[in-house]
Formats: C-alpha cells, structure tokens, sequence
C-alpha cells in the first residue's frame, strides 16, 4: 500500500522533481542537495537497524530530518507539539550539537532555530509566525492530512511574516528570513 500511495503522489507532482521550475540558486541548492539528496549518510544504516518497528515512511522523514539538521546546524530544535522517538534520534545524528526543547512562548531566538509541528493546533503556530526571527525555519508535518490542516498550511503560506516556503506533500518548510523574495514552491520529495 506504501509503495502505491507514494507512486500516486510522485506521479501529481513528477513536474516538482529535483528542483524543477526553482529559479533561485540558493533555493535550488536546497531542494537538490537537502530535500531530494539521494546519497546514504553515514548514520541511516545505523538507524534502519536500531528503529526497525517503525513503518518506511517514517524513516524516510527522518532521513529528511537528518539532512535537514546536518543543512541547518540548529542550535534548537523547538517542537509544538510531541515529537516521535525516530525523529528525534534522526536529528540528534544529523548534528550532534543541536538541543531538542519544548517551546516556551516569547523565548528569544538563538543563532538558529527550527521549530517543529505536527496536528492542527494554530495558537502556537500564530505566535511562532510573529516572533520568529529571520534565521529561524518552521517544519510542519501533515499539511494535507484533512481540510483543517490545509486551511493551515494556507494561512502559514500567506502569513505577512513568512518568507520562503517549501510544499513537500507530507510537509511544509518555512523559512522568515525576508530579504529573501517570498516563494511558494511545491517539491516532489
């Protein structure tokens, strides 16, 4: 069933692929060597074996976080909500340096912060919009697992203090840094 939902969803968005349509060199530099990096990194071996419950998609996502952390060398990761296991793990590989916090409304950004979502909750996420600063990055997970979180992903995407954003089917990107010209794009991950 996984591989015919994934072929699917390839299949919508084969014109998204590897960076195709992606006229900025920084954001293109993004898609084709953090999002859509095909090469085994030393660690995913290691976590294959050692979280072998876990079902393909969510390795697949942490290996997105895995390269996500490595890109970003984050000094936090901030979740709004709890975050599996897995992608914790993921991540603590991706850059051995970045703490994993839960969030506290009105704390001062560090040198990076990414903040982490998944479910339909807006509050936080209305309050990370406005405070983030330019070199913080939301991830939002299930941006179209029901109306509500598209509505979301929607009211993220047009927000006054977003920057760049990325559609990854299962999740978003959002980058605040606005020197940058804002984008909407839609990759096949």
């Amino acid at each position: 069933m996984y591989r015919l939902k994934r072929m699917m969803v390839w299949m919508r968005r084969v014109h998204y692929s590897r960076g195709f349509g992606v006229q900025s060199p920084s954001d293109y530099a993004f898609v084709r060597y953090v999002v859509n990096e095909h090469y085994p990194y030393y660690a995913y071996s290691d976590l294959q074996k050692e979280y072998q419950k876990f079902p393909k998609l969510s390795h697949k996502m942490g290996r997105l976080y895995f390269r996500l952390a490595n890109y970003f060398q984050a000094e936090r990761w901030t979740p709004l909500s709890d975050i599996p296991l897995l992608y914790a793990a993921y991540i603590r590989r991706g850059c051995r340096k970045t703490r994993i916090e839960p969030w506290r409304q009105q704390e001062a950004g560090g040198r990076m912060v990414c903040y982490w979502m998944m479910g339909d909750d807006l509050q936080p996420l209305e309050d990370v919009c406005r405070q983030a600063r330019e070199n913080s990055v939301l991830i939002v997970e299930g941006i179209r697992r029901n109306r509500t979180t598209k509505e979301l992903w929607r009211r993220i995407v047009d927000d006054d203090h977003t920057g760049v954003t990325f559609d990854l089917h299962y999740l978003g990107i959002v980058f605040f840094d606005k020197r940058r010209i804002k984008q909407h794009y839609k990759i096949n991950f």
